[in-house]
């Protein structure tokens, strides 16, 4: 499963079915861009909560802990791959 596949599952602002398939695309980008900077997931899931806070800011209503636990797929399906 791609990183785009993970965030769209995940789906944090409740956007699909109504939304286009790229719709999460900038912020997937800026995901990967932040993946190369670290491996630790309590780094990923801060850049995972700041990047979906800095487009959608208070829509985004997912706690931190919702961020562990997709840096957690993303990593596994990194460690994968």
């Amino acid at each position: 499963m791609a990183l785009k596949e993970i965030i769209n599952d995940w789906d944090p602002i409740n956007l699909f079915p109504c939304a286009p398939n790229d719709e999460y695309n900038p912020k997937i980008v800026e995901i990967e861009g932040l993946l190369k900077n670290s491996s630790e997931i309590s780094d990923i899931s801060v850049a995972i909560y700041s990047v979906f806070r800095k487009y959608f800011g208070n829509v985004f209503q997912k706690p931190v802990n919702d961020c562990d636990y997709i840096a957690k797929k993303i990593l596994q399906e990194l460690s994968n791959n």
